[in-house]
Order: structure tokens, then C-alpha cells, then sequence
């Protein structure tokens, strides 16, 4: 018999109540913004429900995947031969509090492993992987593929660069429930764009 998987948290948003979008913002920014009615970003923390309100200007606030606050510079380098990048899952975080009980609800996000890629934009060893997430008061939400194209020959600085820089592409946000048992894929192109 198959084993039941238990999940501590849902985005609540793909019930057709509530539409919204978490995009990257003009400059090293997100917002949140309501695609349909509603406007805000509501979750399920293990069955209590949670909300963000749209908004715009939010900075990039990184966690690890045991849902601590990560104040580690993280980059993509990009050389003449060589570009960078990773999956960036953005889920909602109740800062300083415990489940949505005294505490403030924060869009954070947590980065996916580094893959090399080369000078067409290829993968050139390995697969790509979502971050696997173990503290179960990150509620995925949703995620984007960050590239950083080679022969740039610089650095891309999460939280610092502008999403807009030279060499880098943000592919469009994807709206999540939870996070892909399975979360990886051979190709920048079966991530990004759909």
C-alpha cells in the first residue's frame, strides 16, 4: 500500500477565489500583484490560514531550507565560457511567530542548487533542482528559473543586482500548490515559461 503524503502547507490561490502573482520587480524587488479579484496571497499553514496583501517594492529576504533567515551573499557568475543558474522559490514566512499567531507574514525566498551552463544557455552537467524544503511554515508559493548568461563576465547578486541587469534572464513566475515531489528537470526550457 502506498504511503499517504502528508502536506503542512498549501498555496490556497489555485481555488479560483484569489489570483495573484509574485513577480520580480524593476529593480532587485518583487511584488505581489493581484492577476484577478482579490488581491493578497493566502496559504494554508498546517490548517490555519495565512495572508499577504498585494504590494509592491518587497526585497529579496533569503532562508535556508530549515527556515532560517540566510543572510549569505549568493551570486551567479557568468564568464566568456560559462553562465550560471538556479531555481528561486519564493514561499510565505511567519516572521516571529508561530504559524500565523504573533508573528508578521513575509514573502522570503530559498534558492535551488547552482548549475553551470554553457555558452548556448545548456545545462553542461547534471540536472537542475528545486531546493528541497524541510520547515514546514515555508509555504511555497511559487517559483522562476534565474539565469545569467555567459560571456557577461561579471557577477549577478541576489537581493543587490536589478533583475534587469545584462546577461540575466527571470523566466516567468510559476504559481505552486506545494512543492513538486519530484522537483527537477534536465533543461532550463521544462522549468521556465509556461
Amino acid at each position: 500500500m502506498d504511503a499517504v503524503r502528508s502536506l503542512s502547507g498549501l498555496n490556497l490561490n489555485f481555488l479560483g477565489l484569489v489570483t495573484t502573482k509574485v513577480t520580480a520587480g524593476a529593480a532587485a524587488t518583487f511584488a505581489i500583484a493581484a492577476v484577478a479579484t482579490g488581491g493578497a496571497l493566502t496559504v494554508s499553514r498546517n490548517g490555519i490560514k495565512a495572508i499577504l496583501a498585494a504590494s509592491a517594492g518587497i526585497a529579496f529576504v533569503k532562508y535556508n531550507i530549515n527556515g532560517v533567515a540566510d543572510a549569505s551573499v549568493s551570486t551567479l557568475v557568468s564568464t566568456s565560457t560559462t553562465g550560471q543558474a538556479c531555481i528561486m522559490v519564493s514561499a510565505l514566512k511567519n516572521v516571529g511567530g508561530s504559524d500565523t499567531v504573533a508573528g508578521t507574514e513575509t514573502l522570503v525566498q530559498i534558492l535551488g542548487p547552482v548549475v553551470d551552463l554553457d555558452i548556448s544557455g545548456t545545462i553542461k552537467q547534471g540536472i537542475m533542482k528545486f531546493p528541497v524544503i524541510t520547515d514546514d511554515t515555508l509555504i511555497p508559493v511559487s517559483y522562476t528559473v534565474v539565469s545569467f548568461a555567459a560571456n557577461n563576465a561579471g557577477t549577478f547578486t541576489f537581493g543587490t543586482s536589478n533583475w534587469n541587469a545584462a546577461g540575466i534572464t527571470v523566466s516567468n513566475t510559476n504559481d505552486m500548490a506545494a512543492l513538486p515531489r519530484r522537483p527537477m528537470a534536465t533543461t532550463i526550457a521544462n522549468l521556465g515559461n509556461h
